[in-house]
C-alpha cells in the first residue's frame, strides 16, 4: 500500500526483517521517533533531508484494511521492551477517508468500521452528513453536506483478479 508520502509493505518470512533493516539500511534510517528506551533509538540522523522515518516509531502494524486510493485504516501495536506479547495492545490508529471531515471521522468512524465494510462488501454509513463554512463572493455561509461513507467499491480499478494486470476504468485495449 503506498500515499503520497508513505509506503507500507509486509513480509513473509523467518527472517528477522527488522534487523536486516537496522544492520543494511541504518543509513538511510532516521530512528529519532522511537522512544528512548528502544534498542535502536539514535537521534544522529535526525531531521536530516533524504532519510527514512518509520511512522509508527518501532511499533508493529497489527492489522490493515485498504477499502480503495485513500480509504484506509492501521491499527499500530505498543512497543514492550520487555517482550512482544503486549504488542497487541492498541497503542494507536491512523484512519483515512478522503471527503470526510476529520472531526467526523475521528467521532463516528472506527477501525471495525472499516473492517465490516470489506467483510460485508456494503458501505457502512450509507449518507454521512455535516455542516461547514464555504466562502463565495467574499460571503460566507453554513453549508449542509452529504457525502457516501465508508465504501469497499473502488472506482478507479477494474480488478479482474489478484494474479491478472488490473486497469482504469475507461482503459481500453486496442492492440
Amino acid at each position: 500500500m503506498t500515499d503520497t508520502d508513505s509506503l507500507c509493505y509486509g513480509f513473509t518470512t523467518d527472517k528477522d526483517v527488522p534487523a536486516i533493516f537496522k544492520t543494511q539500511m541504518s543509513e538511510m534510517m532516521d530512528y529519532s521517533n522511537y522512544p528512548p528506551t528502544h534498542p535502536w533509538y539514535d537521534d544522529v540522523h535526525k531531521l536530516v533531508p533524504g532519510k527514512w522515518k518509520e511512522e509508527w516509531g518501532g511499533r508493529t502494524l497489527v492489522d490493515f484494511v485498504g477499502l480503495k486510493p485513500k480509504m484506509y485504516s492501521l491499527l499500530v501495536g505498543h512497543y514492550n521492551p520487555q517482550g512482544l506479547e503486549a504488542e497487541q495492545k492498541r497503542a494507536g490508529s491512523k484512519q483515512t477517508a478522503k471527503g470526510i471531515p476529520y472531526r467526523y471521522k475521528e467521532k463516528n468512524i472506527s477501525h471495525q468500521d472499516y473492517v465490516n465494510t470489506i467483510e460485508q462488501q456494503t458501505t457502512i454509513q450509507q449518507k454521512i452528513t455535516y455542516h461547514s463554512l464555504q466562502s463565495k463572493n467574499m460571503e460566507i455561509n453554513e453549508v449542509q453536506e452529504t457525502k457516501t461513507g465508508l465504501n469497499f467499491f473502488n472506482d478507479k480499478k477494474y480488478v479482474i483478479s489478484t494474479t491478472r494486470p488490473n486497469h482504469s476504468f475507461g482503459f481500453n485495449n486496442q492492440s
